[in-house]
């Protein structure tokens, strides 16, 4: 529990000290629901459930595709530090990658 707080506290502070890819994220995000807010017209009919569900399918695998993106791009960065921690047995796998999740999924 101790290391997955420290890893933790070090990984938020990553996160947040990347304010222009903060702001980044959230246009993108943004841009993408005007996109999808113009191509689904919701109503009260069996159409527009169809539509929903599409909606929901497109929203979780864009939301899934953006937050592995993020995190492969991130892993390479990390890697000789990791490696050289992991050597010392400073921590285990299990508390990096849970800190790492927790820290990043919001932000994703």
């Amino acid at each position: 529990l101790e290391q997955y707080k420290l890893l933790f506290t070090r990984s938020w502070r990553e996160v947040s000290r990347a304010k222009f890819t903060n702001v980044i994220k959230c246009v993108q995000q943004v841009m993408t629901a005007v996109i999808y807010g113009g191509i689904y017209s919701l109503g009260n009919n069996q159409r527009s459930i169809q539509d929903r569900f599409g909606l929901l399918s497109l929203v979780t695998i864009g939301l899934s595709n953006l937050g592995i993106a993020t995190t492969i791009r991130a892993f390479p960065k990390e890697k000789t530090i990791v490696q050289a921690e992991r050597a010392k047995n400073i921590y285990g796998v299990f508390p990096y990658f849970m800190s790492k999740i927790v820290a990043e999924v919001p932000i994703a």
